[in-house]
């Protein structure tokens, strides 16, 4: 008995189709005959004889409205991404432009600790107050800088007693500290 679909060849008492599965004719109908022509006889020079059959053409199904919604995604998609770059880039520079527009102005403190004590020649003689520190930085105000004021430490007053070429003539006076804070904008009452 032969497939009705394929042409495949079954045992004569076969309820289906050993291949593809598909039933045969039910209560006793006859066989099917074979729907494709008889197979060519072998080749005997040595070279394999053609396959039986040939396959039928299956038609894939229709996937046109499938390739449009995918193509459509895939736009959407890819607009996604870039925007997201676009914005992502874009910000930094927007935040710069703003916050450029309005400079920040400061107003600067100088504040001075003096050289105390009888070793005022030593570096070490000038004390810094952290409590005065602390207030100011309490009130804002940040050190920009600083710098020492020397001062002679040994007048010389034309007499070589006084300073030879080996000892050293100079010492600190004072410290000057620099500070600086952002202006405070007063609003129309006239506080802070």
């Amino acid at each position: 008995m032969f497939c009705p679909k394929f042409g495949k060849e079954n045992d004569d008492n076969a309820l289906k189709c050993t291949q593809c599965g598909a039933f045969f004719a039910e209560d006793g109908a006859p066989a099917a005959k074979a729907p494709f022509p008889a197979p060519p006889p072998a080749q005997t020079n040595g070279t394999p004889s053609p396959a039986p059959f040939a396959s039928p053409v299956m038609t894939p199904p229709d996937n046109s409205e499938l390739k449009k919604e995918l193509s459509s995604l895939r736009k959407v998609l890819i607009t996604g991404i870039v925007l997201m770059v676009i914005v992502s880039l874009a910000v930094p520079f927007v935040t710069r432009f703003f916050n450029a527009a309005k400079p920040v102005k400061y107003e600067y403190k100088t504040l001075t600790f003096d050289s105390t004590g009888s070793s005022a020649a030593s570096y070490s003689s000038i004390k810094i107050s952290e409590a005065k520190l602390n207030e100011l930085g309490a009130e804002g105000w940040e050190v920009v800088s600083s710098y020492l004021e020397m001062e002679t430490a040994f007048p010389n007053f034309g007499s070589d007693e006084y300073v030879t070429g080996i000892r050293s003539n100079m010492r600190p006076q004072s410290l000057v500290v620099i500070l600086k804070r952002p202006v405070q904008e007063k609003n129309d009452q006239g506080g802070k």
